[in-house]
């Protein structure tokens, strides 16, 4: 009888290992997910990081082309613009390309965002007309007047 104790001690005592070995792999596996999924978050946070700086200097050589109508160098408007590059959370950095389609001027503006390890470039074609800014090129009409059409009565401006 005392064999008999022995031997299905001696069984549990496997079974008891067994059970923990694989709670031990089921552990790490979760550790090892836990991390990569934390890796997989900064990843995206720091690429949309990235891109909230890029969009940026995008709106920033938006502004800057708006204003200055009457400018039509790159290094001039680059110039312009270099002051600006560095954020808190990151810095840009833009080019620019211009052609002539007829008497339009169009200019390609690329902006490259960098913030802590991630990056991302944003391109868009921008179409300048000549003119400066103006209160009348940002003005909303209340009653008639829109679309080329005369004046007529009161009108409202706002």
């Amino acid at each position: 009888m005392f064999k008999i104790l022995r031997n299905e001690s001696v069984s549990a005592l496997i079974v008891t290992l067994l059970m923990l070995i694989m709670l031990s792999f089921i552990g790490i596996a979760s550790i090892t997910t836990s991390v990569r999924d934390m890796d997989i978050a900064k990843n995206t946070t720091d690429r949309t990081d990235a891109f909230y700086v890029a969009e940026a200097g995008l709106e920033l050589a938006y502004a800057t082309l708006k204003n200055n109508a009457s400018i039509i160098g790159n290094d001039t408007l680059l110039g312009l613009m270099s002051a600006y590059t560095t954020m808190p959370n990151g810095s840009f950095n833009i080019s620019l390309q211009g052609v002539m389609v007829g008497t339009i001027p169009y200019k390609t503006v690329t902006s490259l965002g960098n913030a802590s390890d991630g990056q991302a470039a944003v391109q868009v074609v921008m179409k300048r007309r000549r003119s400066s800014l103006n209160i009348w090129n940002n003005v909303m009409f209340a009653g008639s007047g829109q679309q080329g059409k005369a004046i007529l009565g009161n009108v409202a401006y706002h």
